[in-house]
């Protein structure tokens, strides 16, 4: 179901005050009238309802609710991607968030073509990433806008500390190990995190390092992936099998 995500900076004191996007899509999308209530969710991913308070000429007034009580989710899948060419992220930001992932870590690998040398490249993609999970995440009617990291180098991102119960896994065309991805979730994990390569693959250095750095290597099969497919594969199989635990005996 649809849910609203109500922007960060709006929330402090109970009440918001939207303009812009918001404004338009509240008041002349929705139609909402003064009086009418509604959920959103806001930046923790707690689910709150709001009233429209007010409605101006180019503003809409709302007064929220304190948090709803929610039953915990499961554990919380990251991305950590290795930045493709052209706009191409874009769509894997859209669409992990719409599979659920609650971090997404751009990097630059060996083979990333995108660098973002140019002035304010970087930031200007980052603010658009962030705006397009935060509509995904309405779009989808997902628990929480994913966070999303300014872009850093694979080493850096392969060096931070692991997580209390994370599991780290990375995928690649090639069978590296034995094993599988339903055993490698059979340790109920806290968090999962998942790396994958660029359109030309990470570079055996690179996985050698991941792997010393506690990535499991996970085969996907024998066809060669988009990146973009990859990572929208990766996370969407590993939320499946979270999700449906109780189905399955991991061997």
């Amino acid at each position: 179901m649809r849910v609203f995500v109500l922007p960060g900076e709006a929330q402090d004191g109970g009440a918001a005050e939207l303009r812009g996007r918001d404004f338009h899509y509240l008041v002349r999308v929705l139609r909402l009238a003064v009086g009418e209530r509604f959920q959103a969710r806001d930046a923790g991913g707690a689910l709150r309802a709001c009233r429209i308070a007010s409605i101006g000429a180019d503003f809409v007034r709302l007064q929220l609710e304190p948090p709803e009580a929610e039953e915990p989710g499961g554990p919380a899948v990251a991305l950590i991607q290795a930045l493709p060419k052209g706009r191409k992220m874009d769509q894997i930001v859209r669409q992990v968030t719409e599979a659920g992932v609650a971090e997404i870590v751009p990097v630059f690998s060996r083979f990333s073509l995108s660098r973002l040398d140019e002035p304010g490249d970087r930031e200007r993609r980052v603010e658009r990433w962030r705006r397009i999970a935060r509509e995904a995440t309405q779009q989808s009617g997902g628990s929480r806008v994913p966070l999303i990291s300014e872009p850093l180098p694979l080493e850096g991102a392969l060096d931070a500390p692991a997580q209390e119960g994370e599991l780290r896994l990375v995928f690649h065309q090639e069978r590296l190990a034995a094993g599988s991805l339903h055993a490698a979730l059979a340790g109920v994990p806290r968090r999962v995190t998942l790396l994958v390569g660029p359109e030309g693959g990470l570079a055996e250095e690179e996985v050698a390092r991941a792997r010393e750095r506690g990535f499991q290597p996970i085969t996907i099969g024998r066809r060669v992936w988009r990146t973009e497919t990859a990572a929208l594969f990766a996370a969407a199989v590993v939320q499946c099998l979270l999700e449906e635990r109780e189905a399955w005996k991991p061997a």
